[in-house]
């Protein structure tokens, strides 16, 4: 009985390398793209509202020279006709000690402009002349006492009694805004987009929704 011829070997199928290369490679380049778009996006969005916050990092450092002022003149807070060339050995003080811990936001130091660079528009920082000369003890009995407060324009030794602005402020990302004033005692807030408040308290800034809560439970 004859036996039957083997049935030919079945080719095996090629793998196509290029194929699933090309697969690999277009997967990896749509989602090299899209996470550099993401940091595009954020770095661009961070770079426009940096500048507030490098401003209310600014209120609270020129605030603390205020106050470290009164602390070497018997409690008395400055001259408001002469304020800014009074404390500029204290903002040498407050620079030493707060350098290190701002990060990208600095601090500030003597010979600095008592001014805010949002979005291109310098807004000017005023003493609440009403405190002018006075003790510092006194000035933390009365309620919400504000220090310092943000002025349309940059001008030495800026000073007047404390009125809270009317206008608009420069923008931040195309959103209305509010003027920036620092107590003499508690955390500064600055009116931010949707009804959302920006605190600076130390070196955490933090964004407050309109109920009092922290946004992304920061």
């Amino acid at each position: 009985m004859e036996v039957p011829p083997p049935y030919p070997q079945m080719p095996m199928p090629r793998k196509n390398t290029k194929l699933i290369w090309g697969i690999v490679i277009g997967v990896l380049a749509v989602c090299c793209i899209g996470v550099g778009f993401m940091v595009f996006f954020f770095s661009k969005a961070f770079g426009k509202v940096m500048p507030i916050f490098g401003c209310g990092f600014k209120f609270q450092d020129i605030r603390s020279a205020v106050l470290h002022y009164a602390n070497e003149h018997n409690g008395m807070l400055p001259n408001a006709k002469t304020w800014q060339d009074d404390i500029q050995p204290d903002l040498g003080a407050v620079h030493g000690m707060l350098e290190k811990e701002r990060g990208p936001f600095g601090a500030i130091k003597p010979g600095d402009d008592f001014a805010c660079n949002i979005n291109e528009v310098k807004t000017g920082i005023a003493f609440n002349s009403d405190l002018s000369g006075k003790s510092l003890e006194e000035a933390k009995k009365q309620t919400n006492a504000i220090l310092i407060y943000e002025i349309r324009d940059v001008m030495k030794n800026a000073s007047g009694p404390y009125i809270p602005q009317t206008g608009s402020a420069p923008k931040v990302m195309d959103a209305p805004r509010g003027w920036f004033a620092a107590p003499v005692e508690g955390p500064i807030m600055v009116d931010f987009a949707n009804g959302k408040k920006i605190r600076f308290e130390g070196n955490n800034p933090k964004i407050v929704n309109s109920d009092g809560t922290v946004a992304n439970g920061g």
